[in-house]
């Protein structure tokens, strides 16, 4: 993989997203919807206009009483922008490892807890297994607007949740966008406690490969906490950027 052209191509479906984008000079924004944030999806300040231009996005998204994300890769331009935005009060999460596989590129043989059963969710009904796992580990969180938008674009994501012995223990969703169409999204695995380091999350993972293959993407990505990123570097991973979700809270 050639890790620049593979970070350039991301990029530019970054600047360049979906009609659901408001894509202005130095900035792209989407409005959040069914009850979830809204999104700087993509920034380019300069920065003798990067004051202004957080103000701008802070005054927006107030207007519509939506908290928002600022996502900020370290790559990102003007390079003091992640620390300009904390000084606004902005909340940092933990960073995360920006990691891609080239899915022409997989690893060889890999052991598979073979207790765990894979299932990619058909019906809303099936959700509550996925819902009950991450109300465990994350809390009530976005389960609406999940749920919401599993009804209404079924075919822009796919959950998957694993079961040891009919009992759902992880859950893991594969996303396709319209702003990253060579791209599939590895997002939200979440493995309970007490069933982690057991093969679960890697077979996840096997089972997203092969799906996006399957639909003929040519890379898959994912935004990798240090507790995932070390399997997922087994897996064939390989690191290209840090980012970091910057959170603005309307009532911080």
């Amino acid at each position: 993989m050639e890790k620049n052209e593979v970070l350039s191509l991301f990029d530019q479906n970054r600047k360049n997203p979906g009609k659901t984008f408001e894509v202005e000079a130095y900035f792209v924004r989407q409005p959040g919807k069914n009850g979830a944030e809204g999104m700087v999806y993509y920034s380019c300040y300069p920065p003798g206009k990067l004051t202004i231009g957080i103000n701008e996005q802070i005054v927006y998204f107030s207007e519509l009483q939506q908290d928002f994300e600022w996502k900020v890769f370290e790559h990102d331009q003007p390079k003091n922008l992640k620390e300009s935005l904390i000084k606004y009060g902005f909340i940092a999460e933990e960073p995360e490892a920006f990691l891609v596989l080239d899915l022409k590129d997989l690893p060889g043989d890999l052991k598979v807890n073979k207790q765990v059963e894979i299932r990619r969710l058909e019906t809303l009904e099936a959700l509550e297994d996925y819902e009950k796992v991450s109300a465990a580990i994350w809390g009530e969180k976005h389960q609406d607007s999940l749920r919401q938008e599993f009804k209404d674009q079924p075919e822009k994501i796919s959950l998957y949740v694993a079961y040891i012995q009919n009992e759902p223990v992880s859950i893991s969703r594969l996303s396709f966008d319209d702003e990253q169409p060579n791209f599939a999204g590895f997002f939200g695995g979440s493995t309970l406690p007490e069933y982690r380091g057991q093969g679960i999350y890697t077979a996840l993972v096997l089972a997203r490969i092969k799906e996006a293959i399957d639909k003929g993407y040519q890379y898959g990505y994912v935004d990798a906490l240090p507790t995932s990123e070390p399997i997922l570097k087994k897996l064939g991973f390989v690191k290209l950027s840090t980012s970091c979700p910057l959170i603005w809270k309307l009532n911080s």
